[in-house]
C-alpha cells in the first residue's frame, strides 16, 4: 500500500483541522523525517458499525506502516494487531514530503495534532505516546478473516 492509499484511507476517517476561532494558532512547519517521526492515531467511530482502532507510523528512514487492531467493535476478530507497509516518503524541501507514488505532501504541526495536505486534501490526527514496539508486541500471528471482496 502507498503512502497516497495510505493517506485516503485515513481521510475518512480523520475530522478537518479547523482554525483556532481565537487566532493564536502555534503551527509550525514539520522540515525533517525526524520531526514526522512516530505513531499517530487514525482511529475512527463508525456508529453502529463499531469503533475501529487504527494507527499510522513513520519511521526516521522514512518507511510507512499501517497497524490496525482487529480486536475492536468494527473489525471484531482476534486480540491483535494486523501490520502491513503503508510505504515511503522522503524529504524534499522545507515542510514538503514526496511519496513513493510521487506525491507531494506539505505537514505542518499545531500542537501534537498534525495536518497533512495533498492533492488538494488535508487529514489531521494526532501524534501518540506510542512506539512501534507496542504495537508490534500485539502481531497477529496467523491472518485473520478477511474480507473476500478486497
Amino acid at each position: 500500500m502507498t503512502i497516497k492509499s495510505s493517506l485516503i484511507l485515513l481521510i475518512t476517517s480523520i475530522s478537518l483541522l479547523s482554525c483556532n476561532d481565537d487566532g493564536n494558532s502555534n503551527k509550525e512547519a514539520i522540515n525533517s523525517l525526524e520531526s514526522l517521526a512516530g505513531i499517530y492515531n487514525a482511529s475512527e467511530d463508525y456508529g453502529t458499525e463499531g469503533y475501529d482502532e487504527f494507527y499510522l507510523g513513520f519511521d526516521k528512514d522514512g518507511t510507512i506502516t499501517n497497524y490496525n487492531y482487529l480486536g475492536d467493535s468494527y473489525d471484531n476478530q482476534g486480540n491483535c494487531y494486523m501490520i502491513d507497509s503503508g510505504g515511503t516518503i522522503a524529504h524534499s524541501s522545507g515542510n514538503e514530503f514526496l511519496a513513493d507514488d510521487g506525491t507531494i505532501i506539505s505537514v505542518t504541526k499545531d500542537g501534537d495534532t498534525y495536518t497533512f495536505q495533498y492533492d488538494n486534501k488535508s487529514i489531521s490526527y494526532k501524534k501518540t505516546n506510542l512506539v512501534a514496539s507496542d504495537l508490534l508486541a500485539a502481531k497477529c500471528d496467523v491472518p485473520l478473516d478477511t474480507d473476500p471482496a478486497l
